[in-house]
């Protein structure tokens, strides 16, 4: 199966020498089911032979490209945020209604070989006009917490664990995994170490990771001005990638 549509793959990585073939193995599964692809990774001057393996795979694709962040000496929280911002800005000439934007992070998460199966079931199972975001599902632990927004769980997780010492309220049971057959779930944020999103609407838009000098997760500002602009969004349980 052929998707008529463009895919646009954004990658963040540093120090993944572990996982990073894998993961673009895993990439190389995902770009052969569009018309069309690219593939930018940002990558944050390893300590390890991770940007040269990028190197070499994207010098045998010229629709591949991996430049090195910008600035090298960002905290951690700054460079996430601008890495992902920098993704943005690369493709923001390519966005349209025709275009999808998939983010990756580059570590275990995304280093089991990814059932393509589930992948398709953003696009089998479900009509393009009803969704804007997929989001992807673990079938052990739910793990990227910090990114989850919903009407379940409306608050920055980590935040309230140390506010009132109650780890199953307020985490926990936010991470029980939902079986592969469950519907799809609203959410404003998420992300699980793999998006995929329509870029109709997506320029000028950015990652930050303070709000009120509060470092938050980069992807929950990112979401909801997503979600603002009529974004609808979802988390797939079908589309598993660990």
């Amino acid at each position: 199966m052929i998707l008529p549509y463009t895919l646009l793959v954004g990658i963040i990585t540093k120090n993944n020498e572990p996982h990073i073939r894998d993961v673009l193995q895993n990439v190389e599964k995902y770009t052969s089911l569009f018309n069309q692809s690219y593939t930018f990774i940002v990558e944050g001057y390893s300590k390890d032979s991770t940007f040269n393996i990028c190197k070499e795979w994207c010098n045998k694709d010229v629709n591949r490209k991996v430049i090195r962040q910008p600035n090298r000496f960002y905290p951690r929280a700054i460079s996430l945020q601008e890495a992902r911002n920098t993704i943005i800005c690369f493709y923001e000439e390519r966005f349209n209604d025709n275009t999808y934007l998939l983010l990756l992070d580059a570590d275990d998460v995304n280093s089991t070989p990814v059932d393509i199966n589930s992948f398709l079931t953003c696009f089998k199972n479900y009509d393009v006009k009803d969704w804007d975001a997929m989001f992807v599902n673990q079938t052990k632990e739910y793990y990227d917490i910090w990114a989850l927004r919903n009407e379940d769980c409306p608050y920055d997780c980590w935040q309230m664990v140390r506010k009132f010492a109650d780890e199953w309220s307020y985490l926990r049971r936010h991470q029980i995994p939902k079986p592969t057959d469950h519907p799809l779930i609203p959410v404003k944020s998420a992300f699980g170490g793999a998006g995929i999103y329509n870029t109709r609407k997506m320029e000028l838009c950015r990652y930050s990771s303070y709000i009120n000098n509060i470092e938050i997760c980069e992807h929950v500002p990112f979401n909801e001005e997503l979600i603002k602009r009529g974004y609808k969004m979802f988390i797939n349980p079908a589309w598993i990638n660990k």
